[in-house]
């Protein structure tokens, strides 16, 4: 109350163009109790405050009235026009049967290519032009679940439903909806379990991660990526190139996973992946001096040969004055 009644007093005599003594002198009080009053101090009597309103020409009420609430603003663009993204995101549900899906047969491949458009205006930064059709691709992606209700084809609609919530989950998390893209990140985790597909419910975690780092729930994120990256975590002989990419990406987003242990494993991912480090053409006597004691390191290759990898470039920093 001390606080509403000191700027109260503030702004209505400064709307009036007085001074502190100004209006005492008007209301009939010394500068003391006014003064006492703007400095949100308690202890003010009741006819101090009836001698302030009949100077002000307002009740008494009013100096000590909550201010109206400020109107919320829309400065941010991006924030606009979400009510249809809303609600396709998050429809109202009740007890009742949903309604049966209604119409053709539902493209697959025709859902992953406006996916894949849609994909195409968020990484240009074309917000305004997402904000619209996300609405009708997730409209999309609910039918084709609904329409495949069982077999590949409804893993197929809901790897595809899941991959469009991640696409709706990392835009509403760049323009600060929050709240609106944990509820996307959450149903593409959701449908890439249900799918079965490991990788796309893992690609939705990295989405979950990005949100949470952003409202700064930095142990959360961190748990999960770690869970995430030991549950999808390849075997290094006859894994995917996908698998290999979902696993460095949770291992780039922990901070438990240092670096040591990636540079551990990199011979036997390069055994597995059948990539080799390309032979030297030199021979060692002829390595510059400081090369000399670097130890050749072979990695064996799955038809039985084996190739040396080279030292590394010298530095090009001088070893007595540090200088380039």
């Amino acid at each position: 109350m001390s606080d509403e009644l000191a700027e109260n007093l503030k702004r209505l005599r400064r709307a009036k163009g007085w001074s502190q003594e100004q209006l005492a002198h008007r209301a009939g009080l010394s500068v003391g109790p006014v003064r006492k009053i703007e400095q949100g101090r308690s202890g003010v009597r009741m006819e101090t405050l009836h001698a302030l309103a009949r100077a002000l020409g307002v009740r008494t009420s009013d100096l000590m009235a909550a201010g109206p609430p400020e109107p919320v603003g829309h400065e941010d663009p991006n924030s606009q026009n979400l009510r249809a993204l809303r609600i396709a995101l998050a429809p109202a549900l009740g007890l009742g049967r949903a309604p049966a899906p209604v119409g053709a047969e539902p493209d697959l491949r025709r859902l992953r290519r406006m996916t894949h458009d849609s994909s195409v205006l968020y990484f240009a930064d074309t917000y305004a032009s997402i904000a619209a059709e996300l609405p009708v691709l997730i409209k999309a992606a609910d039918d084709a679940v609904a329409w495949f209700d069982s077999g590949d084809a409804h893993a197929e609609a809901l790897v595809a439903r899941s991959r469009v919530m991640s696409l709706v989950g990392r835009y509403l998390t760049q323009i600060r909806q929050y709240d609106l893209a944990h509820v996307a990140a959450l149903r593409a985790i959701e449908d890439g379990r249900a799918a079965g597909d490991d990788l796309t419910a893992a690609s939705g975690v990295g989405g979950m991660c990005w949100l949470l780092v952003r409202t700064e729930r930095f142990d959360e994120a961190e748990d999960i990526a770690v869970a995430t990256m030991d549950a999808v975590e390849p075997k290094i002989m006859g894994a995917s190139d996908d698998q290999y990419a979902t696993w460095q990406a949770k291992n780039r987003t922990s901070r438990r996973r240092t670096g040591r242990s990636s540079v551990a494993r990199a011979p036997t991912t390069a055994t597995a992946t059948a990539w080799t480090w390309p032979a030297p053409t030199y021979a060692p006597a002829t390595r510059p001096p400081r090369w000399r004691n670097w130890p050749p390191w072979t990695t064996p290759h799955p038809s039985g040969s084996a190739t040396r990898r080279p030292p590394p470039p010298p530095s090009r920093r001088s070893p007595r004055s540090g200088a380039l």
